[in-house]
This record gives C-alpha cells, sequence and structure tokens, in this order.
C-alpha cells in the first residue's frame, strides 16, 4: 500500500519509480551494459551529430570518432568534440552514395530531415547539403575495428544504412532512431525497420530512448541491435 501510494506520488510530479534490476535502461546505461560485457569499438560513427551523443563518447572516450552532420551551425560543436576525443568529422548528410541531397531544415534544427516534410515545428527551409557514404569513408580510410554505428536522422536511417553494408560487416553495434508512429513520407516503420536489419544480420537487443509524441502515444524509441550470430547473442 506504502509501496503503491508513494509510486502515485512521485509520478504525479513526473517521476516513475522502478527497480533497479528493471530492464528498460536510458541509454548510457545500456551503452555501460554493452561495455561490461566487453564490448570495445575501435571506432564509432556517430550519423546525424547536432550538438552531441555525449553519452557515447564517455562509455568509448578511446574510439575514434567519426561524426557525420550536415549542419554548418553545429561545426562549433563537433570542433569541441574532437577537441576532446580522437576522431574527425564531415559537415554532411549520410546516404546511399556521395553526392548532394535536398534537406528540409526543421525550426528545430534538430527535426531535420531528408525524408520528411512534416518535421515537428514546421520546416524553416530547404538546403542541399553534401551526401556521403559510410562504405565511401572506410574505403578511403583504415578505421579500427569493430565498428559501432549510431544513427539518428528523422526518418533517413535506412537510406543511410543502404550506403553502409561493407561498414556492417565490421559492425557489432548499431544504435538506430526508430518510428512507432507514423511520420509521414518515406519515413520506416518499426516493422520494417526490424525486418530490415534482419536481412542486414542483425535483431534488436535493446530499447532505450523512449519519445512520447502527439497525444500521447509512443512516437519512438532508440533501438539497439547486435549481430544476429555475435557475442551478444
Amino acid at each position: 500500500m506504502i509501496r503503491r501510494l508513494m509510486k502515485t506520488f512521485f509520478y504525479n510530479l513526473g517521476y516513475k519509480v522502478s527497480r533497479s534490476n528493471n530492464p528498460l535502461r536510458t541509454f548510457g546505461e545500456s551503452l555501460r551494459q554493452l561495455k561490461m560485457k566487453g564490448f570495445k569499438p575501435g571506432t564509432v560513427f556517430d550519423v546525424g551529430v547536432a550538438d552531441g551523443t555525449h553519452d557515447l563518447y564517455k562509455v568509448f572516450p578511446h574510439a575514434y570518432m567519426v561524426l557525420i552532420e550536415p549542419l554548418l551551425e553545429y561545426q562549433p560543436d563537433l570542433e569541441n568534440i574532437c577537441s576532446q576525443y580522437t576522431g574527425e568529422y564531415y559537415i554532411a548528410a549520410a546516404g546511399a552514395e556521395a553526392g548532394k541531397g535536398s534537406l528540409h531544415i526543421g525550426n528545430d534544427a534538430r527535426k531535420s530531415s531528408l525524408v520528411r516534410m512534416d518535421v515537428r515545428g514546421g520546416v524553416a527551409s530547404t538546403r542541399t547539403v553534401p551526401l556521403v557514404s559510410l562504405d565511401g569513408l572506410i574505403a578511403s580510410r583504415d578505421y579500427g575495428e569493430p565498428y559501432l554505428i549510431k544513427i539518428d536522422v528523422e526518418g533517413a536511417e535506412l537510406v543511410a544504412l543502404q550506403g553502409a553494408v561493407g561498414v556492417l560487416e565490421h559492425t557489432e553495434v548499431v544504435i538506430l532512431e526508430v518510428a512507432v508512429l507514423d511520420r509521414g513520407g518515406e519515413t520506416p516503420e518499426f516493422c520494417e525497420v526490424i525486418s530490415r536489419m534482419k536481412d542486414y544480420g542483425f535483431v534488436a537487443y535493446d530499447i532505450v530512448g523512449a519519445a512520447d509524441g502527439s497525444p500521447g502515444a509512443l512516437a519512438h524509441v532508440d533501438i539497439v541491435f547486435v549481430q544476429e550470430d555475435g557475442r551478444f547473442r
């Protein structure tokens, strides 16, 4: 009775009380769990950086960071990250192949997308940006293995992976933002992403970073994928 009252009290304040062994983890907790199991990526590909995926860098500070972000406005953040960790950055979006693409920039720049016109807060402008492929990057550089790939690009996650088929052969962990609600346009939904990752040889391992949409339904989650036949299975 007392426990239920306490949980209700904190829930009304906007907090949730759960057991310490609850399998639902935060993004940082999930990364630390991978590290505890012995995962040490040689290279981290952070696709869709904005001002940084700081939990990722803190948990794996000795990995080489390859930062890919299409908005020039975030260049100071990219430079700051590379001053703290070993790595490099590209002012570009990740695509199926190198070239140019039209980026729909949201009023909230974090919501910019190659495939969505209905970004949250509305589209402020459209800008032509360079496109790079992850396969193209590894063809010209000798990056340490294994790889970790994190992609958060507002619906274009599978587009980025089309240009990373070779990279995936040397990747143990892939973290994707995955839509649960229908976002419209070419944005893949949950079942399509799970199926495509299965085709690539990856299966879901953890679910973190849940976000609510309107009217209060689950909008998207971050899913941690691992090799189907890899060490984590």
